[in-house]
């Protein structure tokens, strides 16, 4: 009732002598939508309006705010009156108010927003958003054929933003469906399509993007190290052959004669955590462009505080290249066998060591589930030392082991692999570390 009161009280006040005898005031959505079709009503009054009904717009007046959009963006029509265009903060409102509507009746409209070469950038930006509002990423089709075009002086900011806002929303809503679409249509794009999926898929921050951001860097260059800046948010995808194609095709461009290109590439490579790239990154320690990200990413992939010395890092990575090739299955076989002694060697051994460190983490783990009392307190301590939170599962189990030194040193591990400072509960590590990519 206060509420009905206010409303139209706002209304007898604002709305002038002449608006006031060509609309009624009836219900508040009636009301909101007749000021806003209304050339005569100034934008600030038509747009307090709408907001004063808007939690009680009526279903049925959706047609008529969809076609709102068209009449309020194109000039010329409303019998030859230029109308005044909506404000942002109209658009909004309008955007609110049709969330929840019918996707059919959105749809049916759309064709009305865009007039072929006489659309305007907020018609056709209106339009991409209720593709979006939609809900069906089926019509993401339609939303990158409707910001195909590259004329960034007549179609610049108001349908970049459209995009971006309706890649994010396709992604939040039917995020499997919408990249499989936007993987399909990756040849298709233009430039400013490419780099606004990329950000839309780092927003999302699914790993799963990665297997369509890595087709959109081969595929534009121009762009390319804009792209890679994206994917860096996402880090790791979780899948040992998708990382190992990002980390075969970001090495080619460690040399690239573009600086910023080879830089990002670099750090790039060390947010994938993959050992592929490893030697690259040593050999770039000794580049006046690249020792500065090559350093940052060795120490990302590997957890070695090491300086910037490459002929440290040269040592290091031979050592380690020559324990891999030489003594690594040994190790690996002792760990699992049945004689302790070696076995305490080889926890020793492998502790040491931190190329392909997500590698012997996964052995480590392995030998924890399994192993005797006496050594599993040594292996949650290995663990910890080579810092990969492929043993994380383990180490939770071993928190409710009935040997306290062990559950304290699986505790340990956890917290310096991790740097969360949780309680010695496994429940809450659980939930914690649930979907944290490795």
């Amino acid at each position: 009732m206060v509420r009905a009161l206010c409303f139209g009280a706002a209304l007898l006040f604002a709305v002038d002598r002449g608006a006031a005898q060509t609309v009624e005031p009836t219900d508040p959505s009636s009301v909101c939508v007749r000021l806003l079709r209304d050339s005569r009503v100034p934008q600030g009054r038509a747009v307090g309006f709408f907001e004063a009904g808007l939690a009680e717009v009526a279903p049925d007046s959706v047609p008529t705010l969809v076609r709102i959009l068209v009449e309020r963006s194109v000039p010329g029509l409303d019998d030859g009156e230029q109308p005044q265009t909506l404000s942002g903060p109209q658009l909004e409102l309008i955007m609110q108010a049709l969330a929840g509507a019918d996707p059919a009746v959105l749809l049916a409209e759309i064709p009305a927003l865009v007039v072929q070469e006489e659309s305007t950038p907020e018609q056709r930006a209106a339009a991409v958003r209720l593709v979006a509002l939609a809900g069906d990423s089926d019509q993401l089709v339609q939303v990158l054929n409707l910001t195909a075009n590259p004329d960034e002086v007549r179609y610049g900011s108001a349908l970049h933003a459209a995009l971006d806002w309706s890649l994010l929303r396709c992604l939040q809503q039917a995020p499997n469906q919408t990249q499989r679409a936007l993987k399909a249509r990756v040849g298709l794009l233009v430039d400013h399509q490419a780099v606004a999926c990329a950000r839309a898929l780092a927003e999302a921050g699914s790993p799963v993007g990665l297997e369509v951001l890595l087709p959109i860097a081969r595929r534009f260059p121009g762009v390319r190290t804009e792209v890679l800046a994206h994917a860096r948010r996402l880090g790791s995808s979780g899948r040992a052959d998708l990382d190992q194609e990002w980390a075969e095709f970001l090495i080619g461009f460690l040399h690239a004669d573009e600086g910023n290109l080879a830089r990002a590439a670099a750090l790039t490579l060390g947010s994938f955590d993959h050992p592929s790239g490893v030697g690259a990154l040593v050999a770039g320690l000794g580049s006046s462009v690249l020792a500065s990200e090559s350093h940052w990413a060795l120490q990302r992939l590997t957890g070695l505080r090491m300086p910037l010395d490459p002929a440290r890092w040269n040592r290091w990575f031979a050592g380690e290249e020559r324990f891999f090739h030489a003594d690594y299955d040994q190790n690996r076989n002792a760990l699992h066998g049945r004689d302790a002694a070696r076995a305490v060697a080889a926890i020793r051994e492998l502790s040491r060591h931190r190329y392909r460190r997500h590698e012997i983490a996964r052995e480590l783990a392995l030998a924890l589930r399994d192993a005797p009392s006496e050594r599993r307190r040594m292996l949650c301590n290995a663990l910890e030392a080579v810092g990969s939170l492929e043993g994380s599962a383990a180490l939770i189990d071993a928190l409710e082991d009935t040997d306290p030194t062990t559950s304290s040193a699986a505790y340990r591990a956890l917290r310096t692999i991790t740097g969360f400072d949780l309680p010695a509960d496994a429940a809450a590590w659980r939930a914690r570390l649930d979907g944290v990519r490795l």
